[in-house]
């Protein structure tokens, strides 16, 4: 914010603001003159104390602030269930420029990335990495690019943060899902391989078993698969499977 005396410099320079004395000063003329800015100074000081010196520097402002101040948009997220890249385009004008990102629960923010200093003149594609984050809850950031010339915003952008393989385009390896009724385990096939995930799907570790995961017990320790026309079955949540070939008891095996 600009301090009480800038904000009356800039207010005593304004051309469309015309000052007259109400009654004539006796004296030389060049002492007039200087009572008469002294005069009007004290009034611009005084209006601007009791205004709070709501006379600010001039907003960042969104997209491009001038043909040689920088440009940014701000790009999808790349996220999972506890990171996200944060993204953007930006380009920097005539002159070098940084840019980082804002981020936090609302569009207030509150959170930012390092800097990133770019020297390139081209369009070019920036991201940072941001750890840490709660499973399951909405996001907001945005670009800041900033130079000599000014400093751009580039809009705010919201994420969610789910595992990657419930993200429309990102679950075509996946042929089948199955979640625990406790919610704590969540089992899959890729590539014929049953994967098995105990933090809501933020990472999966391959099992021994094969075939396509049919049901899990309440508690994520039983699970059912089907390879061709065996049966596979694990009872110690996916470290050892038998088949059908191998009898298993399902005494408490619920589904």
């Amino acid at each position: 914010m600009q301090s009480r005396r800038s904000c009356v410099d800039a207010l005593f320079a304004c051309p469309a603001i015309a000052w007259r004395r109400r009654a004539p000063f006796r004296g030389s003329s060049r002492r007039a003159a200087a009572v008469g800015v002294i005069v009007k100074k004290r009034f611009l000081l005084s209006f601007a104390t009791a205004m709070g010196c709501l006379f600010l520097a001039a907003a960042p402002a969104f997209g491009q602030n001038s043909t040689n101040g920088p440009a940014v948009t701000t790009s999808s997220a790349n996220q999972s269930l506890y990171d996200a890249y944060l993204t953007a385009s930006t380009t920097t004008g005539s002159n070098s420029a940084k840019v980082w990102f804002e981020w936090g629960l609302t569009i207030n923010y509150g959170q930012l990335t390092p800097p990133i200093a770019i020297e390139s003149t081209n369009a070019t594609s920036i991201s940072n990495l941001i750890l840490g984050l709660t499973p399951y809850t909405t996001y907001h950031y945005q670009a800041v690019a900033s130079n000599v010339f000014g400093t751009v915003l580039g809009g705010d952008v919201s994420f969610t943060t789910v595992p990657r393989f419930v993200q429309v385009g990102t679950n075509t390896g996946w042929s089948a899902f199955v979640m625990s009724g406790d919610g704590h385990e969540l089992v899959a096939t890729m590539n014929g391989i049953i994967y098995i995930s105990t933090n809501l799907g933020g990472d999966f570790t391959a099992t021994a078993g094969v075939g396509s995961v049919v049901a899990i017990s309440f508690n994520g320790s039983n699970i059912v698969a089907a390879n061709g026309a065996s049966l596979c079955v694990s009872t110690n949540g996916g470290s050892i499977w038998f088949t059908n070939n191998t009898p298993v008891s399902f005494t408490n095996f619920s589904v």
